[in-house]
């Protein structure tokens, strides 16, 4: 049988071509002593980076833990005002102690209170949108206290939960 195709198939120009070889990859591993030292001073900051990230994650568990409580008041009613309301000076004081020394928040007095906490946060203004309306909840029997002062309290609060003790207020 004689086959299909004659003897040199294809493109008779290549015939005597002979391919060459692809050279070996290149290693992605530095060659020099002074990259290998440049990605271990990277391998160390970025560990140390992710270190500090993970402590103040748990640093700060106390205020997401407040931010949460916040976040699960009912519906604040003036002619009936719930009982979880009074516990908004307890919650901020709280608050304050796993911030600052035990000895500096008791230390405070219910009439300086709103002004103590102004002074730790920068962006709240408790003497002047809720006035001593933190001590009214914790001593008064009968609250007189209508939804949008409840609602401007609660917000300070949540303010001063989140950015108190910050060096960049």
């Amino acid at each position: 049988m004689k086959p299909l195709f004659d003897a040199p198939w294809g493109n008779y120009l290549l015939k005597e071509f002979v391919e060459t070889q692809a050279p070996e990859s290149v290693s992605w591993f530095p060659q020099t002593i002074a990259w290998k030292i440049l990605f271990v001073c990277f391998l160390v900051w970025t560990a140390r980076k992710v270190w500090l990230k993970v402590k103040a994650y748990k640093a700060n568990a106390y205020r997401r833990e407040a931010l949460s409580w916040l976040a699960n008041l009912p519906e604040f009613n003036s002619t009936k005002p719930d009982s979880q309301y009074r516990q908004l000076p307890a919650l901020i004081k709280t608050t304050a102690l796993f911030y600052f020394q035990r000895k500096e928040v008791n230390n405070v007095h219910f009439s300086d209170w709103d002004t103590w906490l102004d002074s730790h946060c920068t962006k709240t203004d408790f003497t002047h949108k809720c006035p001593q309306l933190l001590t009214h909840i914790s001593y008064r029997e009968h609250i007189n206290i209508g939804q949008q002062e409840m609602h401007t309290l609660v917000e300070q609060i949540k303010i001063w939960i989140i950015h108190h003790g910050d060096s960049n207020d």
